[in-house]
């Protein structure tokens, strides 16, 4: 019966972490030792948290700051491309019109968590 809570304990902790749900995750995780996990079977799967968590920040914190310099640019401006871009063909060219000042002010508003918003103003201090 332990190893079936332990089964069911780190599955729903997985679940959690898909659900961007980095605490419930957590607390799962944590959780296990009381169901007879090692705390070295548990440490790895809070890291795990950790890490999804932080790469998650991450990429919202270079987001925000994508968008900022788009809107310091200018919307209806051309991006100009690198020559590596253009060679490998990794990135098209932004046309006006392409993005709309609401859609950035939307995306923008769904990254309203406190460590995006302290990454982020970090960022932009820096610039």
């Amino acid at each position: 019966m332990q190893k079936r809570r332990q089964e069911v304990g780190v599955a729903i902790g997985r679940m959690a972490l898909g659900a961007r749900d980095y605490l419930f995750a957590r607390l799962t995780f944590g959780q296990l030792a009381n169901h007879g996990l090692e705390g070295a079977e548990v440490e790895p799967l809070i890291k795990e948290v950790e890490v999804v968590r932080s790469a998650v920040l991450d990429w919202r914190r270079d987001r925000l700051g994508e968008i900022l310099g788009d809107l310091t640019r200018g919307l209806g401006k051309a991006e100009s491309e690198t020559e590596s871009e253009a060679e490998s063909g990794t990135k098209t060219e932004q046309t006006a019109g392409d993005f709309l000042l609401d859609d950035y002010v939307a995306e923008a508003l769904a990254y309203r968590d406190l460590q995006t918003v302290e990454r982020s103003w970090a960022r932009i201090w820096r610039s």
